[in-house]
């Protein structure tokens, strides 16, 4: 068994496998794509964030999803 976490996956594809077309969506019948670093920076970014407003680690979070977007993944990851 893996002691990978679920955000470890993001980094190590970071490391070894970056993507200019990580992850994307439709914005307006539009596609719009994230790199793997776009991705990597807006977690970190939403990450900081959640410390900021008081969470830490081992606290519990839950959100409900309509349709998967990159920014729920981002929420994830963070």
């Amino acid at each position: 068994m893996s002691d990978k976490r679920l955000f470890d996956y993001l980094h190590d594809q970071q490391q070894g496998f970056p993507q200019e077309k990580a992850f994307g969506s439709k914005v307006n019948g539009v596609w719009k794509y994230y790199s793997t670093r776009d991705m990597v920076d807006q977690v970190n970014r939403a990450s900081a964030g959640l410390l900021h407003l008081g969470l830490r680690p081992g606290d519990k979070v839950a959100s409900a999803v309509y349709k998967t977007h990159p920014e729920w993944i981002v929420l994830d990851f963070a």
